[in-house]
């Protein structure tokens, strides 16, 4: 179920695998306004859980359904793409077309084929779903052969390709085994044809699929780049290869 001949493992395996959940896995910068925020995977996790929670008791979202996903680059797109794949849901980033649930940004535009509409706060330490457990237990197991993402052009990757993919994205960014990732605002989509979706892989698969971590840069001031990558520890910076 959760293990493929070549070591491909589901997101949901690779985020509840073992291992020291206490380091940094997602440090998100605003430049704009100066923001920084910094989640392990055990606070990542705590996110994911209470959203998964949000979906599947507030929103009826059940396996198969399709949410959409409006949001910026921000450290809540890995919490909305867990909780997705956690409630075994297709995560169709930035799409338009007709989906169980669109999840945007506090006055932002959505689908007017969704069929319902989740508007989320997007400042630096808002969680939706506070309300709900800390926990949170699939009514069954996610697999690999799950619908797991719809591509802008309509191709919809199941949870094994989705970490298939992540590992291309980190074989052409240069990204090891254990290393830290700078994920900059375009994400380049590294000729995989992935679009946008390569900026959503960033925020979650790929550090899992290396057993990693990411830096989320939101409009980035580039002379900041070097001294940040410095900082942070950084061993790759998504662009073109």
């Amino acid at each position: 179920m959760g293990l493929r001949d070549d070591g491909i493992v589901t997101p949901y395996a690779a985020m509840h695998r073992g291992g020291d959940r206490s380091q940094p896995f997602i440090t998100w910068y605003e430049d704009t306004h100066g923001h920084r925020v910094e989640l392990s995977l055990a606070t990542l996790l705590n996110g994911v859980a209470k959203c998964s929670g949000l979906l599947r008791d507030e929103h009826d979202i059940q396996p198969g359904d399709t949410v959409a996903l409006h949001l910026p680059m921000h450290w809540q797109r890995a919490v909305w793409l867990g909780a997705c794949w956690s409630v075994r849901a297709i995560a169709a980033p930035d799409y338009t077309g007709k989906a169980q649930l669109a999840i945007v940004g506090q006055g932002a535009p959505s689908s007017e084929f969704a069929l319902d509409v989740l508007e989320v706060d997007l400042s630096p330490l808002a969680l939706p779903g506070r309300n709900h457990p800390d926990i949170f237990a699939p009514i069954s197991t996610p697999g690999l052969a799950d619908p797991a993402m719809l591509l802008a052009d309509g191709t919809v990757l199941d949870a094994g390709e989705v970490m298939s993919v992540a590992q291309v994205l980190a074989d052409a960014w240069r990204l090891g085994q254990g290393g830290r990732l700078m994920a900059v605002d375009p994400v380049p989509d590294a000729h995989t044809g992935l679009g946008t979706a390569a900026g959503w892989l960033a925020a979650l698969a790929v550090p899992l699929v290396v057993n990693g971590s990411v830096v989320i840069v939101a409009d980035e001031d580039l002379a900041l780049r070097a001294s940040r990558a410095e900082i942070e520890r950084v061993s790759a910076v998504s662009k073109e290869p």
